[in-house]
């Protein structure tokens, strides 16, 4: 399933045409899925991780 994040978010840089390097905020996800009681979607973190 990861290959399906990967493909999912390249796409969306592909429809925004964003050409910029990935902002990197450097989130600590284990911290914010504890305090959210849940994982969060692979495909949803390298989105963040790419656009900020």
């Amino acid at each position: 399933m990861a290959g399906q994040d990967e493909e999912w978010v390249e796409r969306l840089i592909g429809i925004t045409g964003w050409i910029q390097p990935p902002q990197r905020p450097d989130p600590d996800w284990a911290q914010i899925e504890a305090r959210r009681g849940t994982r969060l979607p692979g495909d949803y973190k390298r989105m963040v991780e790419t656009f900020g």
